[in-house]
């Protein structure tokens, strides 16, 4: 028979051992999440499809030639699909790299449902080579995977072009998922620019990502610590974009404040 002693001794393990679970498992919040798995793919250039996986970053996949893949977000490693919500944001970014628009259908499904949605036609004329930003309506609910055709499509109506540089997809989008560990809750913010160094006058693109909200501001100094420009980017939550063009050369260093606040590490740019 067992002692009350030694029961007692042991109710106590089992109590630490469910609480410290129970400590570790916790919901982690999402406002945005990037392409976290690619499949199918049936590219020109098998070598530079990852880069378009995880935030936008300027590294970027030459794609055209009806080039087709699917894609779907997962917030971290191990967790299922999001099921995208109606109306939510995809953030696509590309770059025109051609005299031609840049032409992709996006096709909304459900591969476990199964569902098959509407498909999405862009064609977009930005300027070229220069990276840009197109946001696409999610047309409906009940669907885990984009499947994605970059290229010339004549029976879209539309000429489009024969290529186009791919960067990122971004589904924004409010949720939690569970998990044992808090990668976005500690996750820093990160600034990136293209290009640099850049002609000082032309200016630099700067693309900012941020795991938390707030409101934000980039807070630009000179080399020697003076303040030159601040740019108010207003309420951020997952990425946002900024232009900055500088008086004069130079290296200078960009802070990101949210909410007042320096927010993660300064990012060095070199004007010419």
């Amino acid at each position: 028979m067992m002692s009350s002693m030694v029961r007692s001794i042991l109710f106590g393990l089992l109590a630490t051992l469910l609480l410290a679970s129970k400590a570790e498992a916790q919901f982690i919040p999402y406002d945005s999440i990037p392409i976290d798995s690619i499949y199918g793919t049936d590219v020109g250039n098998p070598a530079s499809i990852d880069s378009i996986e995880g935030a936008p970053d300027y590294f970027q996949a030459h794609m055209g030639g009806l080039d087709f893949f699917g894609v779907q977000f997962t917030p971290a490693p191990g967790q299922p699909s999001v099921m995208m919500d109606s109306g939510a944001i995809l953030q696509v970014y590309w770059t025109r790299a051609s005299t031609d628009s840049c032409a992709m259908d996006i096709q909304f499904s459900n591969p476990d449902g199964p569902t098959l949605g509407p498909t999405v036609h862009i064609v977009e004329a930005g300027p070229l080579y220069v990276p840009s930003l197109t946001n696409v309506i999610v047309p409906g609910s009940g669907f885990t995977t984009l499947g994605i055709s970059v290229g010339s499509n004549p029976n879209a109506g539309e000429p489009g072009a024969d290529s186009c540089f791919l960067d990122a997809i971004v589904l924004v989008q409010h949720g939690t998922y569970s998990s044992v560990s808090t990668p976005l809750a500690v996750a820093q913010p990160t600034l990136k620019n293209y290009p640099n160094p850049f002609y000082h006058s032309s200016g630099t693109h700067i693309a900012v990502a941020v795991p938390h909200s707030g409101e934000g501001t980039l807070l630009v100094r000179d080399a020697i610590g003076r303040e030159v420009e601040r740019i108010p980017l207003g309420s951020v939550s997952g990425q946002a974009e900024a232009s900055l063009s500088l008086e004069g050369a130079g290296v200078y260093f960009v802070q990101l404040l949210i909410d007042g606040s320096p927010s993660g590490s300064p990012l060095e740019i070199s004007s010419q």
